[in-house]
């Protein structure tokens, strides 16, 4: 798909609505998509992790204070390690 070609129609826009946990612990991440028409599509099974990178990178877009990158997979295995002192 090219950036200027129009959205098919089998597709949705969304915007992140919610990133949490389901557990009381961290491990298990939840995100909340919602579309222009107010439809919500609830995604889990993916890790605490992820969804707290999730929540940092959408945290510094809305502060908007330096010009930072969209995180990686190597930057998130990072932080991991560094957590974990490994």
């Amino acid at each position: 798909m090219e950036i200027d070609q129009a959205q098919e129609v089998d597709y949705d826009s969304v915007h992140i609505e919610y990133v949490g946990f389901v557990d009381p612990y961290g491990i298990e991440g939840v995100i909340i998509l919602k579309n222009d028409s107010q439809k919500e599509f609830h995604m889990r099974a993916f890790s605490g992790e992820v969804a707290r990178q999730i929540m940092d990178f959408s945290q510094t877009e809305q502060q908007k204070d330096d010009a930072q990158a969209p995180p990686s997979v190597y930057q998130m295995l990072e932080e991991v390690c560094e957590e974990n002192e490994i």
